[in-house]
């Protein structure tokens, strides 16, 4: 990965409801890191605990994505998730 620009950074308290996690336009790589105790899991919007990609607690992800795509999160229980948005 080569940055070029970071764009946002933030703060996410994700719970049982799917929340977007990404908000820039422009960005290329979304960095996501789990800093709760609960287990997260991302996708699509109807992403669920069921069917999203399991991001354990005190771990992170990459996640190399395109111009308007849209990246959700759930949590089995409260999760505070760190969100990190760069070209």
């Amino acid at each position: 990965m080569r940055i070029t620009e970071f764009l946002s950074e933030r703060v996410v308290n994700v719970s049982s409801t799917p929340v977007l996690l990404n908000q820039e336009k422009e960005a290329r790589y979304l960095v996501i890191y789990n800093d709760g105790s609960g287990k997260l899991f991302i996708g699509g919007a109807s992403t669920s605990t069921s069917t999203g990609l399991p991001v354990e607690p005190q771990k992170g992800i990459v996640l190399e994505i395109s111009e308007n795509a849209k990246v959700y999160g759930v949590s089995d229980s409260s999760a505070s998730v760190r969100i990190l948005e760069v070209r």
